[in-house]
């Protein structure tokens, strides 16, 4: 849990070094972060492997920090000799706001990036394709040179940490709110800076104050780590289906009579058909988020048909038969 940073005055001649040790002497690619939250803008150094005012070029590495209008800029000595080349990134912190800040050398191109709280503000292309490597002096936090300390920063650092590798824009956007583990690759130093001076990479460089810095649990971030939940939620379906059940009936009645007596003859016919009924009960289906049930409903057609046919022909002959009178 991040719960504290380093608090840096500038008029009390506070800073943080770190005994020499040729870990620091990054010959090729190198990338530089921290927060910060300064209290003021001028020119004021975050970190430095510089002793300017001693022993000339071979002393004066790289300085990482910032200007007098915000803008973020690393120094570097080329290996060619000759002066020191600084970039400046297009975009400023702001004063008494937490910025994080990264300074990213590809030595390969050569080119620097600067991000600004995560982004990637500019990239510019600087003359030297690697810095010195025969550096003997100390590392500092808050302040460069040597005999005499320069460009005291004046405000609150976080998260100091130095790489010998290139950081991509997904490495810095990723972890720039969160701790790291401490054994990540191409990890030289790591000062969380978390009430104490401890370098959390294996190198263990413990940095010593100087002037007696203080600490103050004004932090840009609390959390260590972050935490990605992905919930899958199980898909239950349900389908019953009724058998459909049709029925038909058909009753027909026919009744025919036939009667011939005489020449006489008379016909009668009827028919008579019942109207067919049917009946379709709509089918209702229901479906949730979570659970979905389909249920199919009985679907019932009852057809009756009743047919009656009725002919009867009734044909009546009448003899009248005359009695001859004798």
């Amino acid at each position: 849990m991040n719960t504290y940073s380093l608090s840096l005055s500038s008029g009390s001649g506070q800073y943080i070094f770190i005994s020499n040790d040729s870990l620091f002497n990054i010959t090729g690619s190198m990338t530089l972060e921290t927060w910060i939250k300064p209290t003021d803008l001028r020119v004021e150094v975050v970190f430095s492997k510089d002793g300017d005012g001693q022993g000339g070029a071979a002393n004066k590495q790289y300085v990482f920090g910032i200007n007098g209008n915000g803008n973020i800029f690393l120094t570097q000595q080329p290996n060619s000799g000759g002066g020191q080349v600084t970039a400046t990134s297009n975009g400023h912190v702001t004063a008494n706001v937490w910025n994080h800040i990264a300074a990213v050398f590809d030595a390969s191109v050569p080119s620097i990036a600067f991000y600004i709280n995560g982004s990637l503000d500019s990239t510019s292309s600087p003359s030297g394709t690697s810095v010195v490597a025969t550096g003997n002096v100390q590392a500092k936090i808050g302040a460069n040179g040597y005999s005499s300390i320069l460009n005291l920063f004046n405000g609150l650092i976080d998260e100091m940490r130095l790489w010998n590798t290139v950081r991509s824009a997904s490495d810095i956007s990723v972890n720039y709110q969160r701790e790291l583990s401490g054994n990540e690759a191409g990890l030289i130093v790591y000062y969380k800076l978390n009430n104490n001076y401890t370098d959390s990479s294996p190198n263990g460089e413990t940095g010593n104050p100087q002037g007696t810095p203080t600490f103050s649990t004004d932090v840009p971030f609390a959390d260590n780590t972050t935490t990605s939940t992905s919930t899958t939620t199980t898909s239950t379906s349900t389908s019953t289906t009724t058998t459909s059940t049709s029925s038909s009936t058909t009753t027909s009645t026919s009744s025919s009579t036939s009667t011939t007596t005489t020449s006489t003859s008379s016909s009668s016919s009827t028919s008579t058909t019942t109207t067919q009924t049917s009946t379709s009960t709509t089918t209702t289906s229901t479906s949730t988020t979570t659970t979905s049930t389909s249920t199919t409903t009985t679907s019932t057609s009852t057809t009756t048909t009743t047919s009656t046919s009725t002919s009867t022909t009734i044909t009546i002959a009448l003899r009248f038969m005359v009695e001859r009178v004798k």
